[in-house]
């Protein structure tokens, strides 16, 4: 028998994505909630480690590949019995339902698509990564239910896979909203850029997909218009050619990347915008965390979460994708009006932490 009051999530490692921000707030929500957690992971590496909650058992798999960990993930899963188990990630899904299976664990199983997995399958340079709308046909329909993190990804997912929309639940990415607050108020390191010209900031893993190349093509028009600088945080294998582009575009000594950072809070609080130039993004936790700062926004109309987030525009310009001229101008125009602070904070009240917990435990606990 699982034990009732034992829930576990299952990634990759605690590296700076989004998705990986996403389940240490789930996990705390969890625990807020009195369960015991184990937040299992592959490999226990990664900037976020510390900042996963010290009521979380962090369960460290020690597998260098994801893939690698269905041994040790059935283990884990008959020794410690736990309720249910939320996956994140398409890897750590099918990991799950293999583990699951050899283990003949009876806790329900959950796996969560955070990404527009028919797109990102046709241009991923990885052989398994275009192999995996054929891979989650064949094994996600062993899984208890589907999570996906907005509607279009949701229907993405049925498309892909030939899941029944009735396996699919659609539930938002949760923000720490205090955690955001907090950190807001606290002063900038010192990589913020000094002095008294207007700052964007754009963050994410320095990934085509994210087009922050568009974003710098497009700060030469912004400034034409406005003193801007652009303040970029991240990580990623586009960080070089990034680089190389302010070069040959002018602009390096307006442009400011100094990696992951761990407070990002404090630099959105101050920006005049934040800015999120995807190509793809299957939800968009920048804008929520930009909106809990009380900071104006702009976004890419992109394949997935965004223009959901901004209610179609309702809550920051929204334009084409890959357009800097289109985007330049969103830009200038919310620099100019900026949307009031309340109204954001307003907007991100509906993505918090305990209301969004709440729909996970009706999927995870009260349907199991």
């Amino acid at each position: 028998m699982s034990d009732p009051d034992r829930l576990a999530i299952f990634i990759p490692s605690l590296s700076g994505g989004g998705v990986e921000r996403v389940m240490c707030v789930l996990s705390a929500g969890f625990a807020d909630r009195g369960y015991t957690v184990d937040l299992v992971l592959a490999q226990a590496q990664g900037p976020l480690l510390e900042q996963v909650d010290p009521r979380v058992n962090v369960v460290d798999l020690a597998q260098p590949r994801v893939l690698a960990a269905v041994g040790p993930l059935r283990k884990y899963l008959r020794q410690c019995r736990p309720r249910a188990l939320l996956a994140g990630m398409a890897h750590a899904n099918i990991v799950s339902v293999l583990a699951r299976g050899l283990a003949r664990s009876d806790c329900r199983l959950v796996v969560g698509t955070h990404n527009y997995m028919s797109r990102a399958s046709r241009v991923s340079p990885h052989r398994l990564e275009r192999l995996m709308p054929w891979l989650a046909r064949w094994f996600y329909p062993h899984a208890d239910h589907a999570l996906a993190v907005s509607q279009a990804v949701a229907e993405d997912l049925c498309a892909a896979t030939g899941l029944d929309s009735n396996s699919v639940t659609t539930i938002p990415n949760p923000v720490d909203l205090a955690m955001a607050q907090a950190g807001a108020a606290l002063a900038p390191a010192s990589w913020y850029p000094i002095g008294e010209d207007p700052v964007l900031v754009a963050m994410g893993r320095l990934v085509p997909e994210k087009g922050f190349d568009v974003l710098l093509r497009a700060l030469p028009r912004v400034r034409e218009a406005f003193p801007a600088r652009l303040l970029i945080l991240g990580e990623g294998p586009e960080c070089g050619r990034l680089q190389q582009l302010t070069v040959d575009l002018g602009i390096e000594e307006f442009v400011t990347m100094p990696g992951f950072v761990k407070n990002p809070f404090a630099a959105m609080a101050r920006a005049a915008a934040v800015v999120v130039p995807s190509r793809l993004e299957g939800f968009g936790n920048v804008l929520i965390e930009a909106m809990a700062c009380g900071t104006s926004v702009v976004a890419t109309d992109c394949p997935g979460g965004p223009i959901e987030i901004l209610a179609g525009g309702r809550f920051g310009p929204v334009v084409p994708v890959d357009n800097p001229d289109a985007l330049a101008a969103a830009i200038a125009q919310i620099m100019d009006r900026p949307l009031a602070a309340e109204v954001m904070r307003g907007r991100a009240q509906e993505y918090s932490q305990s209301l969004i917990v709440d729909r996970y435990l009706e999927v995870l606990v009260d349907a199991g």
